[in-house]
């Protein structure tokens, strides 16, 4: 990921060889080496930046980082569900509150009779009705990366590989989302979605997902992914995707699992240390345990791994309840400064 600036902390503080801040996306990142990593105060630092991250490939290491504060993560994770027999089965599995929601959703569309289309392979007009909306999306967005656009071109050279279910009513598109097929990993998944600012009261997005679910059940899939983030939510992704995510009934394994080639997708070593940058409270999704052996590709979320949630806020009492999930072995609250 290209840095957008560099500022050169003072060696002598402490410090064995000089120190880089590199703002990302607007947050404050130090990227030392292990041995840098583990000898140092980086609460000292909080002033020059809001996080230390280094690469974590040797599970040797990770007892080591955690004694020292330091999360042990994947950059990425793909949240998954299983398709199950019916929607009516699928749908047993979420949340009572997020239930509602859904129900919400459909009341929403049906009320404003609104239509679903589905489209693989996906053609350039629908494709840039989509990529239109999704750009406004992403422009409200105060660290948003337009990855959709990015990948026009792609989803038009594979277009067989990607299917598109969107809404409309009389005025044209009111959302929808893109998804990668892949029978080769047993799995449909929802890689971008977009939806009108006054559709997203209707809990809209919900029906969407329900109608892309439907689409991949028929076609003999066994699981459905709610796409790929990564693992602190209050930067780009906020609080609220996790929470959204895991109400539906779904859960994350790392994105290394899926996509083996990912530059992107690797475990590292994080430690916040400070929210100035990044919303209160903010959510840090971590192995909890040492991780199991990648499975095959098509039984990826039969075996996911143990997580814990850190809940990073600016002060101790805040309400852990809404963040509880299936998934999580521990959920824990660190105070740190604005």
């Amino acid at each position: 990921m290209p840095l957008t600036g560099v500022d050169v902390l003072d060696p002598g503080e402490c410090f064995v060889s000089v120190v880089a801040v590199a703002q990302i996306g607007g947050l404050r990142v130090i990227e030392p080496d292990l041995d840098i990593a583990l000898t140092q105060d980086w609460r000292a630092h909080r002033h020059r930046a809001d996080v230390v991250r280094l690469r974590a490939g040797d599970p040797a290491d990770w007892d080591a980082l955690r004694t020292r504060g330091f999360a042990v993560k994947p950059t990425w994770v793909t949240w998954g569900a299983p398709l199950t027999g019916s929607r009516e089965e699928f749908l047993s599995r979420v949340s009572p509150k997020e239930l509602r929601n859904v129900r919400k959703a459909l009341d929403y569309a049906r009320v404003n009779r609104l239509r679903f289309v589905e489209r693989t392979p996906i053609s350039p007009e629908p494709l840039d009705e989509f990529l239109r909306l999704y750009g406004l999306q992403i422009a409200r967005m105060v660290h948003g990366v337009p990855y959709a656009q990015r990948m026009r071109q792609r989803l038009l050279d594979e277009a067989n590989r990607f299917m598109m279910v969107s809404a409309h009513d009389r005025g044209g598109l009111v959302a929808g989302c893109i998804c990668s097929l892949r029978p080769d990993q047993d799995v449909m998944r929802i890689a971008f979605s977009a939806i009108q600012p006054r559709a997203r009261d209707g809990m809209l997005s919900r029906a969407i997902y329900l109608t892309a679910a439907d689409a991949a059940r028929a076609r003999g899939l066994k699981w459905i992914s709610l796409g790929s983030d990564p693992t602190l939510y209050g930067h780009v992704a906020k609080p609220g995707l996790f929470t959204f995510k895991s109400r539906l009934g779904f859960a994350p394994v790392p994105l290394s699992w899926l996509d083996y080639e990912d530059v992107e997708a690797y475990d590292e070593a994080e430690l916040m240390l400070s929210l100035s940058s990044v919303t209160d409270p903010s959510l840090s999704l971590a192995y909890a345990a040492e991780v199991p052996p990648r499975p095959n590709v098509t039984d990826a979320w039969s075996t996911p791994p143990l997580w814990r949630l850190n809940i990073l806020a600016s002060r101790k009492d805040i309400d852990i309840r809404p963040f509880a999930a299936p998934f999580l072995d521990s959920l824990d609250v660190a105070v740190l400064a604005k």
